[in-house]
């Protein structure tokens, strides 16, 4: 017993001592969380009459700079106009789905659903919304928001505030994509 005991022994540290070339460096890895934001400027809806609604497709791997998981999130804000808080001018941004009115008091929603790499944004009504104003369905602003699949926000954070979810998300840059340029 004791004669195995040192042949563990003096194994462990010839193993331990053993020393060699150093191998060759690894990647780089991820700093934090792998959240991303980007605003997608010029979308025109499609009218889509067999269904009712406008449509307008986005493949969300032509915006990111990373891999996008099936886990992964997704929130959508779109751009409503300039407003006075607290006597500053701010951009308007409200989280989708959204209720609005046109100009006759009929409601609409501005909605989304996704998977893992692309996501389509819908214009949906109990009226016929074919005849819906321009200013509803073209030349609309996004904002999208990746939410990594690891990414567990405080408790009270409020999501239709778009700024909270990006300080949460330590996201401070903005990649902005114009599809008329």
């Amino acid at each position: 017993m004791k004669k195995i005991l040192a042949l563990v022994l003096v194994s462990t540290l010839v193993f331990v001592s053993c020393e060699g070339d150093q191998g060759p460096p690894g990647e780089d890895g991820l700093d934090g969380l792998q959240g991303q934001v980007f605003e997608v400027e010029g979308v025109d809806f499609a009218y889509e009459s067999e269904f009712n609604l406008y449509s307008a497709p986005f493949a969300l791997e032509e915006y990111t700079n990373f891999d996008i998981l099936e886990q992964d999130g997704l929130l959508i804000y779109r751009y409503g106009d300039l407003r006075d808080v607290e006597g500053n001018i701010v951009n308007g941004w409200e989280l989708l789905p959204l209720t609005a009115y046109d100009g006759e008091g009929r409601s609409f929603q501005y909605g989304f659903s996704h998977a893992q790499l692309d996501a389509e944004v819908r214009i949906t009504s109990e009226f016929n919304i074919s005849d819906l104003e321009a200013g509803y369905t073209q030349d609309q602003i996004f904002r999208f928001i990746i939410l990594p699949n690891d990414w567990a926000p405080e408790a009270g954070l409020n999501k239709n505030n778009m700024e909270e979810v990006m300080n949460s998300l330590k996201i401070d840059k903005i990649e902005r994509l114009n599809l008329k340029n």
